[in-house]
């Protein structure tokens, strides 16, 4: 149905409704009125083809709410990736600043951390017995059958200026040593100047000798310069530093 007939057949309804069973039109309020005036104009819409439906309109607007809707689930969905970029460069970040930290090499005197004191490798010696006889000492080690002592000499600097006791027994640091491809614990001794247990008072500026003695193979495969590599390993709590003597 066209505009035209559709708005004839308005009329023509009005016109019924005015007119009713007669030819005579009835008295009717101007609500009354209105009323066919509004049925009217409804029923030349809906016949309208260039005026969209009810429906039609209703269909659109949830079109565009849906639209809407994941438009915003899209945001929130890059706002939430990126925050986990951002997250995730965040942990990267502590990451590599924490492996850094891991790297930093510590020291002798760094694990030691005998305060007033600085310690240095002197070299090392392979000896059947420590110390050698002869001298004067209160004890003396011998290496077991088939095996040599590997002797590692280290110089304690006192660097504070002043007589100071230099206390390694109470001082919870422990040592291994490497040589030959083995790892053992540093024997423990009773020479009075066993790195270990070291308890004296060195003189301001002063330096005292110190040792640590494990045994190795008497077949010579742990040599000056030779391939196997010789290293201590020195332990004080959470501090530990692996210390390639060769």
């Amino acid at each position: 149905m066209n505009r035209a007939t559709g708005i004839t057949a308005a009329i023509l309804t009005a016109s019924l409704l005015l007119s009713g069973c007669g030819n005579q039109i009835p008295d009717m309020t101007e609500e009354e009125q209105a009323m066919i005036v509004s049925y009217a104009a409804e029923v030349v819409e809906r016949h309208d083809s260039n005026h969209p439906s009810r429906l039609e309109s209703e269909e659109v607007v949830e079109l565009k709410k849906e639209e809407e809707a994941q438009k915003e689930a899209k945001k929130e969905q890059l706002k939430q990736e990126e925050a986990a970029k951002a997250e995730e460069a965040k942990n990267n970040e502590a990451s590599s600043s924490e492996a850094a930290k891991q790297k930093v090499e510590l020291t002798l005197d760094d694990v030691v951390g005998a305060d007033g004191f600085s310690f240095s490798y002197e070299g090392y010696e392979l000896d059947d017995s420590y110390p050698d006889t002869g001298e004067e000492t209160y004890f003396a080690m011998d290496a077991t059958e088939g095996q040599k002592l590997l002797v590692l000499k280290f110089l304690a600097h006192n660097v504070s200026g002043e007589d100071r006791e230099l206390s390694m027994a109470s001082s919870g640091v422990r040592f291994k040593i490497t040589a030959g491809g083995k790892t053992q614990n540093a024997l423990t001794t009773m020479l009075l100047n066993d790195f270990s247990n070291f308890s004296e008072t060195i003189p301001g500026n002063g330096t005292q000798e110190l040792v640590l003695i494990c045994e190795v193979p008497a077949d010579g495969s742990v040599t000056e310069g030779g391939s196997d590599s010789i290293a201590v390993i020195v332990r004080n709590g959470d501090k530990n530093a692996t210390i390639s003597l060769q």
